[in-house]
């Protein structure tokens, strides 16, 4: 559960332990390990869920023109660096987005429970709930999944479109085709294509119940649901090439940038893809 932080304050940053810490190791600005910088305009979020209490950040704008629930990948809780500047981004003008960020049950400060790809689809089907119970309907709300959060966003979205309901858009940033694919990737050359494939079905045997196979998936949801991928070209933990098969797979545009797996919020060309994509769904509506 890093970085440490106020649960009940997220306005606050890490206090000064974890800032020293970080000091001494060199972490002050790392986007993955350095501490929690406060949002100025987050308020703590909590959610009774089938797993327990789902928690997170909710941060809203002045003005609110699109609504945003962020599925984080794996590792840390909804403080880690690279997440806030995503949606410090989101936030500000002229995006001007609401963001709901969660921790599934097991992870950060929500509920302990033995996480799997079912409990983690239910803490985002709760949320969601929790979204319309508010005043939010699943239709005005936009999916953002980064790494794991991409194959947790498809397998929600999968059982929202069964269930006769459906989201605004979905953004998969840094997706995988799936969770054993993408483990295959990071110990094998992607030349070594019948290694990779080989080791691949052989984790995913290994891993049973997390699957999160997103290549099974994208193009259904893609036929009722706009998409967009973004991935970095120099990726080093989910490889380019997954990005691009899965955009090839379901026919969804992929916009890439000379970037690594945490900092495509760093990069100015972000916020135009946004806005225009953004405002070219809301038009759908």
């Amino acid at each position: 559960n890093w970085p440490p932080f106020d649960k009940d304050d997220p306005t606050r940053p890490s206090g000064p332990k974890v800032q020293n810490l970080c000091r001494r190791l060199g972490y002050l600005e790392d986007e993955a390990f350095g501490p929690f910088p406060g949002l100025s305009r987050g308020s703590p979020l909590s959610i009774s869920g089938p797993n327990g209490t789902v928690r997170g950040i909710r941060i809203v704008p002045g003005e609110t023109k699109h609504r945003v629930l962020y599925l984080h990948g794996q590792g840390g809780n909804v403080g880690v660096l690279h997440r806030c500047w995503l949606y410090n981004l989101l936030v500000d003008d002229p995006l001007c987005c609401e963001v709901l960020a969660i921790d599934y049950c097991g992870c950060g400060y929500s509920d302990f429970c033995r996480p799997t790809e079912a409990t983690a689809v239910a803490d985002v089907l709760a949320t969601l709930e929790f979204m319309e119970q508010s005043g939010s309907s699943t239709e005005e709300v936009i999916l953002w999944g980064h790494s794991l959060g991409t194959g947790i966003a498809l397998s929600a979205l999968s059982k929202l479109l069964e269930d006769g309901k459906r989201c605004k858009g979905v953004v998969l940033e840094a997706p995988f085709l799936s969770l054993s694919s993408a483990a295959a990737s990071l110990v094998t050359p992607n030349s070594w294509t019948n290694l990779q494939q080989g080791l691949s079905r052989r984790l995913s045997q290994v891993m049973g119940a997390l699957r999160f196979d997103s290549a099974s998936k994208i193009q259904e949801v893609a036929q009722q649901v706009p998409v967009i991928i973004l991935h970095g070209t120099e990726d080093n933990k989910v490889p380019f090439e997954h990005g691009r098969r899965l955009a090839e797979i379901g026919h969804v545009p992929l916009h890439s940038f000379s970037c690594s797996h945490n900092d495509i919020a760093k990069q100015a060309e972000l916020g135009p893809v946004l806005c225009e994509t953004f405002g070219a769904w809301a038009a759908k509506k």
